[in-house]
């Protein structure tokens, strides 16, 4: 047998083998690749339904807080309003002591007018 034919069987196969070796490579890399986009994907969702519960705590949260100064504010309002109407109350009476004492502030006034001009007459 030729050694150039021997050579050219040599090369053919090693070029077949190396071949092979990066068909298989490549088959590796792909399938890492697809095993970490599934990692990745999976850490995403992972991630998304950890915000999504974080959105629900604040909600939460912000609902009991908006409850609680509501509550707060109708307290406020409620106090608020007694207070103006005992107020307004008293200012009723005081406006209508202050009413009886100049009646009979006048009265007197008119009585000692009457005295003074039936001693005058």
């Amino acid at each position: 047998m030729p050694l150039g034919l021997v050579m050219l069987g040599l090369l053919v196969f090693v070029t077949a083998s190396f071949l092979a070796f990066i068909v298989y490579l490549q088959g590796s890399v792909l399938l890492e690749a697809r095993r970490h986009s599934k990692e990745i994907r999976s850490a995403r969702e992972l991630a998304d339904q950890a915000e999504a519960s974080r959105f629900n705590e604040l909600r939460t949260y912000l609902e009991s807080v908006a409850n609680l100064q509501k509550t707060q504010c109708d307290a406020a309002v409620a106090s608020l309003l007694e207070r103006i109407d005992r107020l307004d109350g008293d200012m009723r009476v005081a406006v209508e002591e202050s009413g009886n004492s100049l009646a009979s502030c006048i009265g007197e006034l008119e009585d000692r007018l009457e005295k003074g001009s039936s001693t005058a007459s």
